[in-house]
């Protein structure tokens, strides 16, 4: 049961982050554009794996989309952009014990309104791993999200978390706490 304090406390945090919303200064893709390009964050070619919070990025004119597009931008087709795209492992595993087919073509990204964005884009593409896919557009998309069903480890060799390291790629968190970076799996299974 929830104290009064707990609740109350739950509706400052609420309102909190609505103010934060609401007055906001509202951040362009082309702001989005320049910011990623500053002292070369990013540049074209380079091969990156963005693990964000889109609400702690600011009030994107365009939401999502405009996120996507800024990256891709900068990035070009000649570059490769990943983000992690996992599927909950309960609603799988529940699933497969009622004979239900998983098709990662069409399931939720359960990692925030970006990757879901993403995962829907044109060209991009998603790894099979049943918990802890990656999504990929550009140049190396194919190469880096095959295979990942085959591998028997989540971020080890064969997945796109080790290739990322393979390829000399960049790990960039946006708004998001550096203890919450897969990356760090890697060196678990590895």
């Amino acid at each position: 049961m929830i104290n009064f304090h707990e609740k109350l406390s739950k509706i400052n945090r609420l309102k909190a982050k609505i103010s934060w919303k609401i007055f906001a200064k509202p951040v362009s893709e082309d702001d989005l554009v320049r910011d990623l390009q500053s002292n070369n964050l990013l540049k074209p070619g380079d091969i990156v794996m963005v693990h964000s919070s889109l609400s702690r990025i600011g009030n994107v004119i365009g939401g999502p989309e405009a996120v996507c597009r800024a990256f891709q931008k900068v990035l070009t087709e000649t570059g490769t952009l990943l983000m992690p795209s996992y599927y909950q492992p309960e609603p799988i595993l529940r699933m497969i014990k009622k004979g239900v087919r998983v098709d990662l073509r069409t399931a939720k990204s359960y990692m925030g309104k970006l990757t879901e964005t993403f995962r829907t884009l044109p060209g991009v593409k998603r790894s099979s791993h049943p918990f802890s896919s990656v999504c990929a557009w550009g140049r190396y998309s194919t190469e880096m999200t095959s295979g990942h069903s085959h591998s028997p480890y989540i971020c080890g060799p064969g997945s796109p978390f080790f290739e990322l390291i393979e390829r000399s790629g960049k790990y960039l968190g946006v708004g998001i706490d550096i203890r919450v970076i897969a990356l760090y799996h890697v060196l678990e299974e590895n």
